[in-house]
């Protein structure tokens, strides 16, 4: 099949995101900001939850609601990309958030007038997460929509700046409120944060993203085919999708067992997982922060390739951090590589791809990733049951560093097309 990379310049021209937008640098100051009030607001709730689980519950209980609160966003992933191309993704964003809110709401309820059955809770886990996986590709290619081409980079560098912070200073906030409020006055900080990212979304004007004549299949099966084609039709696009396998199924593992080598080396103080989780927000921030100033290599595989061997380099660095604040070193600066990866992966595709492909060719790059961390956690995660874990994290980064260096062999180039902009045509939508 022939690669698309080799396709004449106009074809790439054609892949470009939409051009420069009147008042652009507004818009998406308000979507970051929406997407930030929304995010705070699941995590404080997600954090509730979860210690609710813990102290209400056996831990075999508990890893079922990691499962019901992950899993799912992975699996609708695939289809949430498919309505993201064919529909208007600003309201897609903005029904996953109010159909999220509401599910909560539910449950706010049903624990006011009573402790809720875990099978409730859980269901309601499963609703957030099939709308957080709806929203997914929607904000991605939402993103590109607004940003012009040659700023995509620093926007999501930026993003992903904000990101950590807000892990950072949501579990402080939901400890606080654990402690002095019942559980579903908590719940209610989740729809607060809906409606103030849904009112801020609403002034953004958006129509949906125009496909050429002919493009738009019968239905969604097809274009879901059309779209799992299009990915293997360019070598570079299949090249960033094994990358990301090896680096969820492998190295982001053995970044979640930082936990078990706090417990089984370092006595397991709370102050010492705090220490390594601190760092690890702490190197994210810094990392998106010199992104978003540097704005990275043009040669954007070169960059995810560069990234993908400093995190195989630094997961081999944890299997000789025997010293507790040599790991806590080795994970900011492991920290401070990731936004390397992903937020350069992601906006690769935002650059090269065809607007109305980069829904779900960003839902594919999640249900990757919802796919191959769990597998990574429940292949090494008993290893460090039964091994030392920093053999564990030997083990992680050599299969990493032999599998990275496979993918290296003959690497496409991938740059953004930063040619003469092709404005996006949208097809006239009343509700924008």
């Amino acid at each position: 099949m022939t690669d698309a990379r080799d396709e004449p310049d106009n074809a790439a021209q054609a892949r470009r995101a939409p051009g420069p937008r009147p008042r652009w640098v507004r818009d998406i100051a308000c979507f970051l900001a929406a997407q930030a009030f929304s995010l705070f607001g699941s995590s404080v709730v997600g954090y509730a939850v979860i210690w609710y689980l813990v102290g209400n519950a056996t831990a075999t209980v508990y890893a079922g609601g990691m499962v019901a609160a992950m899993l799912p966003q992975g699996l609708i992933s695939i289809f949430g990309g498919v309505w993201a191309d064919r529909h208007n993704r600003k309201w897609l964003v903005i029904g996953a958030d109010a159909a999220i809110a509401v599910a909560t709401i539910g449950l706010a309820v049903l624990m006011f007038r009573g402790t809720a059955p875990l099978a409730v809770i859980f269901a309601v886990l499963v609703l957030r997460s099939l709308g957080a996986g709806v929203q997914t590709p929607a904000v991605g290619g939402m993103v590109a929509q607004i940003v012009p081409t040659e700023h995509l980079m620093r926007v999501n560098s930026i993003n992903a700046t904000l990101q950590p912070i807000i892990f950072l200073v949501s579990p402080a906030v939901a400890a606080y409120l654990f402690s002095v409020l019942p559980l579903h006055w908590i719940f209610l900080i989740d729809p607060i944060g809906a409606a103030i990212a849904i009112a801020l979304t609403l002034t953004i004007p958006l129509t949906k993203v125009a496909r050429p004549d002919g493009d738009t299949p019968p239905n969604y099966r097809q274009d879901l085919k059309a779209g799992l084609l299009f990915v293997w039709g360019r070598r570079d696009l299949r090249r960033i999708m094994w990358l990301l396998v090896v680096t969820f199924l492998v190295l982001v593992p053995a970044g979640n067992l930082l936990p078990v080598a706090i417990q089984q080396e370092f006595g397991g103080d709370t102050w010492k997982l705090a220490a390594v989780e601190i760092a690890w927000s702490a190197g994210m921030m810094a990392g998106g922060a010199v992104l978003a100033v540097w704005g990275g290599l043009k040669n954007r595989m070169a960059m995810i390739l560069a990234s993908t061997y400093a995190m195989v380099g630094f997961t081999l660095g944890l299997g000789l951090s025997h010293w507790l604040w040599v790991l806590v070193a080795v994970t900011a600066v492991y920290g401070l590589v990731t936004p390397f990866f992903w937020t350069t992966a992601m906006t690769a595709v935002q650059e090269t791809v065809e607007p109305h492909y980069q829904g779900r060719v960003l839902s594919l790059a999640t249900l990757v990733m919802a796919l191959a961390a769990p597998l990574g956690v429940i292949v090494f995660g008993p290893l460090a049951d039964r091994f030392s874990i920093f053999t564990v994290f030997w083990a992680c980064g050599l299969i990493g560093l032999a599998a990275t260096a496979a993918l290296s062999a003959k690497l496409p180039p991938l740059a953004p097309v930063l040619d003469k902009p092709v404005p996006d045509k949208p097809v006239p939508n009343k509700d924008a």
